[in-house]
């Protein structure tokens, strides 16, 4: 054969070679037509559709041909889970069967049914996947004040930066990572960000958890974009965030199957806005609203001490819906100087500023700048304290805590505890026969951390305590039975039901939590 024939042969050979090599198979005949099988293509080899072509051409006739590639386009637009994982399997065991996974989980479900159809809908509206709604369950469950030990809070857990970054208020009087709606505003802002950055959903959610430099580093160290290569690298909470997510997913597209129930016409977060030209208390609003202040301060999580700043203006306040009209009518009928109340705090003996400012969640700064106090050292008992925070939103935060009664009657008195060496919140709360979560709000605590030499305020009777924790019911405490398997420790456990590992200890008699032995079962508390 020539060199002038060869020439003429080799590019039709070629062509030959190229249309073999992308032409997908298909085989069987229904009353629908073809039934395809798509074989393994490599996604450079197909023909790029763009998102909005891809809905256009939904409703055209298509060749079998076409339509694989709008099906393959259609499904890159979703999240889907990996098969025959078994990382993902062991997630979705423990949600499925484990009590406590079980549990975290419909209460997860529950506490976010009123926001997942307002999340799945900005989702799709900025062309996410519908299941990220589901996210918060992994971050927070659902709960819009969570705060975590980065300091990260709110259902999406931002950070500060993270949180100013996308648009969201974070400061002394407001912060709007509290609020599910403009929270999950920022967090689809944020997602969308780090989807374009990484291109595929797992790595996307990984940076989300760990920080997009962080994994864009361990990617170039590692020279690979294979998630489940590059997790063996990552921290522990980042390798168990994206298959706990899979598995969440898994559970809840088939929720019949693991015997979880998901409600299917759940009370919609809703609610009417009203503009405000100046500042008011949560509480002052609640009663023009006709309605708890609880319900007002549900709607409005973003404030922080329960008003808005002193210096806001033309800012939306939401309320419930309905009230609208009362609301309006009890506003105009107010005087400005009404808007809004103040709470007054008299010194008692051994308090100190710092134990008022942890109390009412406000800082030493803000108390001496208000008070005029140049020295924290020199404030003296009787003196009356003005604090920055509405005084119904004061009665809010410490409403199992009746003051009345502890100045009152002479048999209730106010102890100061030095925190010791091996102390837990649970422990010192059995000691005084007080519940974590008072112990909790007299002190100004966000979580359960406390350092050795702190010093706590504790209101107690004289002369009872309680060597056994009894729940407010009257009960006994109620736990959760966990068999340890093969790889745990003492540690592994008590992270991954964030419960102390001291705690863990004294509860099961554990001594040396080094000689933990698999199939010993151990209780874990089922209030936490």
């Amino acid at each position: 054969m020539s060199i002038k024939q060869l020439e003429k042969i080799l590019p039709l050979l070629f062509l030959f070679i190229s249309s073999c090599s992308i032409t997908p198979y298909y085989h069987g005949v229904t009353d629908q037509g073809a039934v395809l099988v798509p074989v393994e293509i490599e996604d450079t080899l197909l023909p790029r559709i763009p998102e909005k072509k891809v809905e256009s051409m939904k409703n055209v006739n298509l060749s079998p041909r076409e339509s694989l590639y709008v099906e393959i386009e259609e499904k890159k637009l979703g999240i889907s889970v990996p098969d025959n994982r078994k990382e993902i399997a062991k997630w979705i065991k423990y949600y499925s069967r484990n009590p406590f996974g079980r549990h975290w989980l419909k209460a997860s479900i529950k506490r976010g049914a009123p926001f997942i159809p307002i999340i799945k809908d900005k989702l799709k509206k900025a062309g996410l996947p519908e299941e990220l709604a589901y996210l918060p369950i992994i971050e927070s469950g659902f709960k819009p004040l969570a705060r975590s030990r980065a300091g990260a809070v709110g259902i999406w857990q931002f950070i500060p930066g993270s949180a100013r970054k996308f648009g969201l208020t974070v400061n002394w009087w407001i912060d709007e990572r509290r609020d599910p709606i403009k929270s999950t505003d920022a967090a689809i802002k944020y997602l969308k960000e780090l989807y374009g950055m990484f291109g595929k959903w797992d790595l996307a959610l990984s940076a989300y958890n760990y920080g997009e430099g962080k994994l864009k580093r361990k990617i170039k160290r590692m020279k690979t974009n294979n998630f489940w290569r590059l997790k063996r690298r990552l921290p522990r909470e980042t390798r168990n965030y994206v298959p706990q997510f899979f598995a969440v997913l898994t559970i809840l597209n088939h929720p019949e199957i693991y015997g979880i129930s998901v409600p299917s016409n759940p009370d919609p977060f809703v609610y009417d806005s009203v503009r405000m030209p100046g500042p008011v208390s949560l509480d002052v609003a609640a009663k023009w609203a006709g309605v708890p202040l609880a319900e007002m301060v549900k709607y409005n999580l973003a404030f922080k001490r329960g008003m808005a700043p002193p210096d806001y203006r033309n800012y939306y306040l939401r309320i419930p819906p309905g009230t609208r009209d009362r609301f309006v009518a009890n506003m105009k009928k107010t005087p400005r100087n009404k808007w809004y109340t103040i709470t007054y705090h008299r010194i008692r003996r051994g308090e100190n500023l710092y134990v008022i400012a942890r109390r009412y969640g406000v800082s030493v700064k803000e108390l001496m700048r208000i008070n005029r106090i140049r020295n924290p050292r020199r404030i003296r008992r009787g003196r009356v304290l003005v604090i920055p925070i509405s005084s119904g939103y004061a009665r809010y935060l410490t409403e199992n805590v009746d003051l009345q009664i502890v100045n009152k009657h002479h048999d209730t008195r106010v102890v100061y505890y030095r925190v010791k060496r091996g102390d837990s919140l649970k422990r010192i709360s059995r000691k005084f026969g007080v519940s974590v979560k008072n112990l909790k709000r007299w002190n100004g605590l966000r979580s359960s951390r406390i350092r050795p030499g702190q010093k706590l305020i504790v209101y107690k009777k004289d002369g009872k305590t309680n060597k056994r924790h009894v729940s407010k019911r009257g009960k006994k405490e109620k736990y959760y039975p966990y068999r340890v398997k093969k790889g745990d420790t003492l540690y592994d456990i008590s992270l991954r039901f964030k419960v102390d590992i001291r705690d863990l200890m004294k509860i099961n008699n554990i001594k040396n939590p080094r000689q933990l032995r698999v199939g010993t079962v151990v209780k874990i508390p089922a209030d936490i």
